[in-house]
């Protein structure tokens, strides 16, 4: 297990298969896997090209049908590997803040403002904020921008959105490069709106600052024990999904024909792209091998072409959460009566992405399958706050179980930045032990309000599927990863 050094502590390493790269689990004996996680990452050690070492962060698990177990950080100076993350594009979080504290809130207050945003936010797109084209086409190539003028939002809240809220930023792609990539499909789906949140695990939380652990960061976050805030949690939906499945093998379901119809409509896309004979030759191998997951050159035709589509999508992501926060901000507004309600964002990251960053001067590619940026003060000299507190995440838990908001420390150095997006799941083979109405039953005792957009059961959101977060936080402050700015419990969700 991990070992001592001084008060914090060094990660377990495992030899890797190919004997050169190890795998570095930050875990304890709370949080080691109880699955086949370890058994591949040991077969994704064997991948040539990997930078450093890997990372398998406190909540790592494995869930069937993935290449990559959740929790997992595997760099690359020079290729990207799609078929290391699904093909959920920027799955990602925020938390913003609120003036209102929980005496505030009362059932009237909470039904009123739920009731707002079930009327307004959608399970998927289904049409009714359609785009134009070229508004379509400004948000995939310049993503937060545009909604910065749209909205009327304060351009300082790019700030507070992992890379602006636009991927391309520092990238030499010409928005006519950049959308001549995206394929039909989802382009046409990007023209139906964002007022959708998605389903599963997706969320929006309204929670109460429950402890404060750090009272001076807690102070330059403007975060304060009673204070309502929220949590969210969603993606770039079909417009990434669509994109994904062009770049990566995945197990394909339904009918034969379905299948088929679905291969030859990728190979077109590909096709109708290609430079050379030898790109022509490599593209079987490049998108559809699924395991072990092909390395893309990307300065190659093909990288330079996921690169603007995954980029694009990631751009529809974080506007789709910018887009979100602004219908929770009107509606507590409007229920409060307050239209000068100031709610101002924490932090946006995703933990779903391939992004370009620095590490010692050295720029690398970051596959992160479900973990999170985590950039300590010393990496975020750039901003007013963030240069003294550290980058803030969120760690959420599951649904009836109290949260934590937190703030990047050193140690994330050695996990390639790194930290965890949620707990993770105890095994894959875990099994629902309780029923529809004691979950709900629990949540009454615990005065937890859950607001569905569509019929749907919670029990798939059981509480003990799920490591404990607290055990999990701990494993975090061990390797001094990450460190507690202040708890926060759910008053109420909005789920599918």
């Amino acid at each position: 297990m991990s070992a001592l050094v001084g008060d914090i502590a060094s990660p377990l390493v495992i030899p890797g298969n190919s004997g050169k790269t190890e795998i570095r689990l930050f875990v304890d004996k709370d949080t080691m896997p109880r699955d086949r996680s370890i058994e591949r990452l040991q077969a994704l050690s064997a991948i040539k090209g990997i930078f450093g070492h890997i990372v398998a962060l406190p909540e790592v698990h494995y869930k069937s049908g993935f290449v990559c177990p959740t929790g997992t950080v595997i760099a690359s100076r020079d290729y990207v590997m799609p078929g290391l993350i699904p093909i959920a594009n920027n799955c990602g979080m925020r938390v913003f803040l609120t003036p209102l504290t929980s005496a505030d809130m009362d059932e009237k207050a909470m039904d009123q403002l739920f009731g707002i945003l079930r009327s307004k936010i959608f399970h998927g797109p289904n049409g009714t904020f359609k785009l134009k084209k070229h508004e379509a086409g400004e948000i995939l190539s310049s993503g937060c921008e545009w909604g910065i003028k749209r909205f009327g939002l304060d351009k300082n809240e790019l700030l507070n959105i992992e890379c602006r809220g636009n991927m391309f930023t520092g990238f030499n792609l010409s928005r006519k490069q950049i959308l001549k990539n995206i394929p039909r499909a989802s382009f046409k789906v990007a023209e139906m709106g964002f007022d959708y949140m998605g389903g599963g695990n997706h969320f929006i939380e309204m929670q109460e600052v429950s402890d404060v652990f750090d009272e001076q960061r807690a102070g330059q976050l403007k975060i304060k024990k009673g204070q309502i805030v929220f949590m969210m949690h969603s993606d770039a939906g079909p417009v990434g999904g669509i994109i994904g499945q062009y770049f990566s093998a995945f197990k394909m379901s339904g009918r034969y024909f379905d299948r088929l119809i679905s291969v030859l409509v990728k190979s077109g896309y590909h096709l109708k792209r290609l430079r050379s004979l030898r790109e022509a030759a490599s593209l079987p191998g490049a998108v559809f091998r699924r395991d072990p997951p092909p390395l893309i050159d990307a300065n190659s035709p093909l990288g330079i072409r996921y690169i603007s589509a995954s980029y694009a999508a990631a751009n529809f992501g974080y506007l789709k959460r910018m887009y979100l926060t602004e219908v929770v901000r009107r509606a507590l507004r409007e229920v409060f009566r307050d239209k000068d309600m100031a709610c101002p964002l924490l932090y946006d990251l995703s933990h779903v992405l391939i992004q370009r960053e620095d590490y010692d001067g050295q720029k690398i590619w970051v596959h992160r399958q479900g973990g999170c940026q985590a950039y300590p003060k010393e990496k975020m000299g750039w901003h007013p706050v963030y240069k003294h507190t550290g980058q803030p995440f969120p760690l959420p838990s599951s649904l009836a179980t109290p949260s934590y908001i937190c703030v990047a420390e050193s140690g994330a150095k050695d996990a390639l930045y790194s930290s965890c997006h949620g707990t993770g799941n105890v095994t894959h083979a875990f099994k629902n032990d309780i029923s529809e109405e004691d979950l709900l039953a629990r949540l009454k005792i615990n005065r937890i309000k859950v607001y569905h957009m569509r019929k749907t059961s919670i029990v798939k959101h059981n509480p003990g599927k799920y490591k404990d977060a607290e055990r999990v936080l701990n494993a975090l402050k061990a390797f001094n990863i990450a460190s507690p700015v202040c708890k926060v419990k759910p008053l109420a969700s909005l789920k599918e």
